[in-house]
């Protein structure tokens, strides 16, 4: 936790920890792992295009790839499927705490940190305020960006490993 990416050779979008989050994301879907693929080469590479409105694209990117995550483990517990269907206006933060909690990260403080330092901030990354320029990449955006992929790489090993212990249990199941 906390290490931060090393340059990479223009060629290569992903540092080693993104190349796995990539590689996971995959498994889930071509939707997820494609924006987090874009978002990775734009903030590799953030002169190459010139974009004015880099930190909202990335930002969109971002919350697009966190949301398609909570849609992924919302169906391992009936109860929080059923809360997000009815609506019950517990919110973004009430739920990364129930996911948290569902994966056994509750009692990992850093993954906990991370994940809940993102809600309300990757809305605000995307989002524009009132007529203002985007804001350029600063410190806080890098922040952000460092604390989305820790995220993501917490919970997609700890999904991977959940994973892995239903493969075994049918094994076992079809023995």
């Amino acid at each position: 936790m906390g290490d931060e990416p090393v340059p990479l050779p223009p060629d290569r979008p992903f540092d080693p920890h993104q190349e796995r989050v990539h590689a996971q994301l995959s498994k889930l879907g071509p939707g997820p792992a494609a924006m987090f693929e874009d978002a990775c080469r734009l903030m590799l590479r953030p002169s190459d295009l010139n974009l004015k409105a880099l930190t909202h694209i990335i930002g969109h990117l971002c919350r697009e790839t966190e949301s398609a995550l909570r849609d992924m483990i919302r169906p391992l517990d009936p109860a929080l499927k059923k809360r997000r269907a009815g609506g019950s206006g517990n919110g973004h933060e009430d739920e990364v705490v129930a996911l948290l909690k569902l994966l056994g990260l509750d009692g990992d403080a850093g993954a906990t940190a991370d994940w809940l330092s993102l809600v309300g901030k990757l809305h605000d990354m995307a989002h524009r305020k009132d007529l203002r320029a985007p804001p350029p990449p600063d410190e806080q955006f890098h922040r952000i960006w460092h604390a989305f992929n820790r995220t993501l790489s917490s919970v997609l090993l700890k999904l991977e490993h959940r994973y892995a212990g239903f493969h075994a249990r049918i094994d076992d199941l079809l023995k």
